[in-house]
């Protein structure tokens, strides 16, 4: 393998690779003896400070680069969010209609088809780990939203990476530019994951304690403009979402 030049190995992948399909560690190999979330957090890792968290679209950073996604009609998202649970396209459309009145059909999708990947299987795999007991989960959502390309993204794919490592100035084509306020919430996030590293427990000067994570109040720290915790943020979307059940482990499996 490791003599098979590179283009040779890329075209072998898209020639194996379905629309949706995505490459996943094998389970029951020596350096992954079971899989790692199944049905209970591994004990190996039990002694390990975690933290989880998404971005508020994740999938924005993807389904976003389509221009067509911008004008998206009424009867297109339906069929769009038949991607994501089959069968379910006409009633997810309704059930984010009715929680985010006014949105517009990208916005919609976007968020949907993030609650239904990152932000729902983010959530099963913190629970686990929390009432696994050992060290502490922290789980965070991302949601201050980019003014890259007029907001088109929202607050898409990694977008909080500069603001983890404070390097603005290097990101601000998922960023944006460097202003005072940016700067303010890079100081925080990037203070929180410093603190994190070295003890274990995130904490920075102007934001709230961070509740370690459980999975009945679902503790989550917001980063945004202004950092603050919630409870099961979401709540309404991640009900629904986990009504379908583990998007990853049905991708595993399948």
């Amino acid at each position: 393998m490791q003599e098979v030049p590179l283009p040779a190995l890329q075209a072998a992948q898209a020639k194996a690779m379905g629309p949706d399909e995505q490459w996943m560690p094998v389970a029951g190999t020596p350096s992954l003896p079971t899989h790692p979330f199944d049905p209970a957090a591994p004990a190996m890792s039990r002694n390990v400070p975690v933290m989880i968290g998404t971005c508020r679209t994740e999938q924005s950073g993807f389904l976003g680069v389509n221009p067509a996604m911008d004008t998206l009609s009424d009867t297109d998202l339906p069929k769009h969010l038949e991607r994501w649970q089959k069968g379910e396209g006409e009633a997810l459309a309704k059930a984010y209609r009715g929680f985010f009145p006014g949105r517009s059909n990208a916005e919609l999708l976007y968020m949907a088809a993030t609650d239904r990947s990152y932000f729902l299987d983010s959530t099963i795999q913190a629970g686990m780990r929390a009432d696994a007991g050992g060290a502490k989960t922290y789980y965070y959502s991302f949601e201050r939203p980019t003014p890259v390309a007029d907001g088109r993204y929202f607050v898409p794919h990694a977008e909080e990476i500069p603001f983890v490592f404070d390097s603005l100035k290097h990101g601000e084509g998922i960023v944006g530019p460097l202003t005072r306020e940016a700067q303010a919430l890079a100081d925080k996030v990037s203070a929180l994951w410093a603190s994190f590293a070295r003890d274990g427990a995130p904490s920075a000067p102007g934001v709230p304690k961070w509740t370690p994570y459980d999975s009945q109040t679902r503790p989550t720290m917001v980063l945004d403009d202004t950092c603050r915790m919630v409870s099961d943020v979401r709540a309404e979307q991640r009900k629904l979402m986990l009504g379908y059940g583990s998007q990853q482990m049905a991708n595993g499996r399948g």
